[in-house]
Parts: structure tokens; C-alpha cells; sequence
């Protein structure tokens, strides 16, 4: 698999603005089986997603995607933007066209020192078959610099 993509993002200037960021991020993917034994569903396929997010001031966001792919397989990522089921559902299940569309609502908040949550409400909505699901998540995260291996003890020791 490859992937290629495009990122932009827009922090407007003024501290009476609302807006803290405005980000795209689009992708374009491609698959291709090159193993000797061609035992995919699938030879080669393609993907394109587009996406678009706003941040507001009060770490309040919204992000809008769209995901259009053509026999694309993966053996790794997620399941819903395949062609073929997943290994845990049934084997023989294959949709040659994805189409969906995501919105992403979420609150970020830095709660104490590297302590971070993210508190995310995420319907989809599969446009072929017009179905219409959704996720909802709480992450703590902690986001902290440090290294397994000390190498300047390592450096001063040689």
C-alpha cells in the first residue's frame, strides 16, 4: 500500500477571534497485491479521503470527512474503510465500493500538567447503503517526553 496526501492549516491571527484552527488533511491511497500467491478478494485498489476541522478557542472542534475507495484493502488500519470484511466478521462478505462520510464532534482539555482528554461524539453515515451509525469515546492521554534508554548516561559510560 501507498499513500500521498495534502495538509493545510490556518491559525487566524487576533486574540478576539473564535476560531483557533482551521486544518484539511487529503489523502489519496492506492493497493496493490504483489505477492507471488494473489489469494486477495482483490489485485489493486484505490481510496480518497478528504477531510476538514475546526478548533474553536474554547477547545470545542468539528471535523467533516469523506471517504470514497475502490477495492481498497489494507492489512493494516480500520476495518470500516475496507472492501472486504474484517477477520472477525464473515469471510465472505465484500462490498467493491466504500462511500462514507464522517463528522466528528469533540471537547479537548488539558487537565493537569501532561494529562490530557479528549471527550469525541463520531457518527458516519455509509452512503450506499444508507445506513447510519455512530462511536462516542473518552481518551486520557498522557503526553509526556521522556526516554526509554538514557543515552547521555550511555555516552558518559563508554
Amino acid at each position: 500500500n501507498a499513500a500521498t496526501g495534502i495538509q493545510f492549516s490556518y491559525q487566524p491571527a487576533g486574540k478576539h477571534s473564535w476560531i483557533k484552527q482551521i486544518q484539511t488533511e487529503d489523502y489519496l491511497v492506492v493497493y496493490k497485491d504483489i505477492s507471488p500467491s494473489k489469494r486477495q478478494t482483490y489485485k489493486q485498489g484505490q481510496g480518497l479521503f478528504l477531510n476538514a476541522s475546526l478548533l474553536t478557542r474554547w477547545d470545542v472542534g468539528c471535523s467533516l470527512g469523506y471517504w470514497s475507495a475502490w477495492h481498497y484493502i489494507a492489512s493494516r488500519g480500520g476495518d470500516l474503510f475496507q472492501s472486504i470484511a474484517s477477520p472477525y466478521g464473515g469471510r465472505t462478505y465484500v462490498d467493491p465500493r466504500r462511500e462514507l462520510l464522517f463528522m466528528r464532534l469533540f471537547f479537548q482539555k488539558k487537565l493537569y500538567g501532561a494529562l490530557r482528554m479528549d471527550l469525541r461524539l463520531e457518527p458516519y453515515y455509509d452512503i450506499p447503503h444508507q445506513y447510519l451509525a455512530y462511536s462516542y469515546s473518552l481518551y486520557l492521554t498522557l503526553q509526556q517526553d521522556f526516554n526509554f534508554l538514557n543515552l547521555n548516561k550511555r555516552k558518559q559510560t563508554e
